[in-house]
């Protein structure tokens, strides 16, 4: 008999013919080995925090992104946090690192130190945001090194501004020249438009003409009506650039635009006393605009439309065309515009860098600032009215600038930089001569003519500050003076008196022409 499955004390009884009973200890089997294997245990957190490593880098947009690198095994959905430099947590998540390769995690960042944690890993990685770049404005400026201000613009923050004015007409008489200039000065603690000589029918009248007296207040760019009886100016009292009119007897200050974000600068009053034409960024980008002084809330009107800056305007003496300066083809060129049609003309003959034009007083001829024959510096040259026949009149080792022609035409004044020296220059048409009219002893700049004369009036440091002086050019053969003993001393203060205005009718030199943007 066979029995299975059993184990233990087993007993078999039979009975019938024969009785009989047989007993039998069975033992337990042995077991059978298998060959399943041993699962290998998983190496703790510690372990593969070893293996991975990171970075954070913040960028210019607001986020921070951190990036991890896996050398070793698959990391699976491991919990992160990350807090700013005031422990605060500002974003949670889990993350997995392929084997051999690498995961980021970006997160809106905060200024200053941001930390990724990886508990599980025992992972910390820090880097430090620094504070966003401001938003600069549509419009602004800042003090440049010489005191004046200098001018910049935002196109990405610029929003068209309204072109309607609330304007009481002004009544402009017949042209003459007045035995008067307006200078710059800081004697008020910022930049003040001051009347140097009294005016024949009104003496004693107020020689501060803008009276805008606070130390964040400043005039600049005096631009003088045919008939004397008032000077346009850019002024920042009303918040931003605008441009603003004074009586000349400083009976009476006007706001004539009215920017809110934008700047309008660089006032220029035509010959024929109707207009005023003026540089603007308030649509976007530099303009020429003008406004008539005659009608009543007559609006601003944009004379040019191009993407590229358009700068620098200066009236023909019939008051029907305007030159300007323009990066419309890629370089600063001199056009022309037909203030009737608007039709715009390239003077420039498109061999060098062309800024600053002036027309003559008969308006045959045109002066420029240039940059020519592989030069950077600026140098002095004519051309005719349509722009042909373009003479180089400066020293081509000279940087140039401020040109005033003479109320005759026959003389062109100008500054020029020579090394470390900087003078007062007179240019003589008809025998091409040039006399050097200041010596080196002292800085002689932004000369002008007094009217009807061959006088000089220039900003001088002569006496140790800036002061304004005067002094004959001709005769054009005669040696430089020494401006501290020879020129006449218009002003004295302690503050700076600086860049006088007479004939021309319009100043420049105060005016810094930084008007690419700063940062875009």
């Amino acid at each position: 008999l066979k029995v299975s499955g059993v184990a233990g004390t087993l007993r078999l009884s039979v009975t019938g013919v024969v009785t009989a009973t047989s007993t039998v200890e069975c033992i337990p089997p042995t077991a059978t080995p298998t060959n399943t294997p041993t699962p290998t245990p998983t190496p703790p957190p510690t372990e593969i925090a070893a293996q991975v490593t990171g970075a954070g880098i913040c960028t210019e947009t607001g986020l921070v992104t951190f990036t991890l690198n896996n050398p070793g095994a698959t990391v699976v959905e491991q919990a992160y946090i990350v807090t700013n430099a005031a422990g605060t947590v500002i974003a949670t998540g889990a993350v997995t690192i392929p084997a051999g390769g690498s995961a980021t995690i970006t997160v809106s960042s905060t200024p200053g130190t941001v930390t990724l944690t990886i508990p599980a890993l025992a992972i910390s990685i820090s880097t430090v945001c620094a504070e966003p770049p401001e938003e600069l404005p549509c419009g602004y400026w800042e003090i440049g090194p010489d005191g004046l201000p200098v001018f910049y613009y935002n196109t990405k923050a610029c929003e068209p501004e309204s072109l309607e004015r609330v304007w009481e007409p002004i009544s402009v008489g017949g042209a003459s020249c007045p035995p008067w200039s307006v200078y710059h000065t800081f004697r008020t603690g910022d930049w003040e438009l001051f009347r140097l000589g009294e005016i024949p029918d009104k003496p004693g009248a107020p020689e501060n003409l803008s009276q805008a007296i606070n130390p964040e207040w400043h005039d600049i760019n005096p631009s003088r009506s045919p008939d004397n009886a008032w000077i346009a100016y850019a002024s920042n009292r009303s918040g931003t650039w605008n441009i603003w009119v004074a009586r000349t007897d400083g009976s009476e200050q006007r706001q004539a635009t009215f920017n809110e974000r934008s700047i309008s600068i660089d006032p220029v009053w035509s010959p024929d006393g109707r207009y005023i034409a003026y540089e603007s960024n308030k649509l976007g980008n530099w303009e020429i605009f003008v406004f008539d002084v005659t009608q009543r809330n007559s609006p601003e009107v944009r004379l040019t439309e191009n993407r590229a800056l358009d700068i620098n305007p200066y009236w023909s003496p019939d008051s029907k065309k305007i030159i300007f300066e323009s990066l419309r083809d890629g370089i600063r060129n001199i056009y022309e515009l037909d203030i009737e049609t608007l039709d715009v003309t390239r003077l420039s003959d498109g061999q060098g860098v062309d800024r600053f034009p002036q027309y003559s007083n008969k308006g045959d001829k045109i002066a420029f600032m240039t940059e020519r024959e592989g030069r950077t510096n600026t140098q002095i040259a004519i051309m005719n009215a349509d722009g042909s026949a373009v003479e180089l009149i400066s020293d081509p080792n000279g940087e140039a600038s401020a040109i005033a022609w003479s109320p005759n035409d026959e003389l062109i004044a100008y500054q020029m930089r020579l090394g470390s020296d900087i003078g007062i220059y007179v240019y003589e048409l008809a025998t091409k001569t040039t006399r050097r009219v200041t010596d080196t002893q002292s800085l002689n700049t932004a000369p002008t003519w007094i009217c009807e004369s061959t006088t000089l009036l220039f900003t001088s440091n002569a006496p140790g500050n800036a002061d304004i002086y005067s002094t004959n050019a001709l005769p054009i053969t005669a040696p430089p003076i020494d401006v501290k003993r020879e020129g006449s001393q218009l002003t004295d203060h302690p503050e700076t008196d600086r860049d006088p205005q007479n004939s021309p009718s319009e100043e420049d030199a105060s005016t810094r022409k930084a008007r690419d943007p700063k940062r875009q």
